[in-house]
């Protein structure tokens, strides 16, 4: 009389196969979300400095410093000052960090940092030049200039 059923090598088999698809599909799943990530807080982040180059121009017409965007950064700011310190930006000279109404003046209400983090902004007056920093990061990298170079 024959077996007419699946054998154990043939059941194990299938699983294994079964599970290395399934590997293979979490680290393509895994490496898409994280892209998706990057390219969300690199838009973000783009928005910020047209937004803030703007008031840089404004403010280099009338050098009215109510002019740029944002709350200047002050050593009495103990929770930004940790992050600064912890990423490594030791002089506070022009940094100033963007409330969540200073990005919905800005028309960026979507743009919504972590709870506890920050999107800071150091005006360069003399090149008339932005950059933006986010807190929080992504691996490593804190400023737009350094995610702009991550792919």
């Amino acid at each position: 009389m024959k077996n007419k059923g699946i054998t154990l090598v043939t059941l194990t088999i299938t699983i294994i196969v079964i599970m290395i698809l399934a590997g293979i599909t979490i680290n393509i799943g895994y490496d898409l979300l994280n892209k998706a990530k990057l390219e969300s807080l690199k838009t973000n982040m783009l928005l910020i400095q047209a937004k803030t180059k703007v008031s840089l121009e404004e403010y280099n017409f009338s050098k009215d410093e109510t002019k740029l965007i944002g709350t200047k950064v002050e050593e009495s700011n103990t929770n930004i000052m940790g992050k600064l310190n912890k990423i490594g930006v030791t002089s506070l000279e022009d940094w100033y960090y963007l409330q969540q109404s200073d990005l919905d003046n800005m028309n960026l209400p979507d743009v919504k940092p972590k709870e506890n983090e920050y999107f800071l902004v150091k005006y360069n007056k003399q090149t008339l030049d932005v950059e933006v920093l986010y807190t929080e990061g992504f691996k490593g990298s804190y400023t737009l200039t350094d995610i702009q170079t991550m792919e």
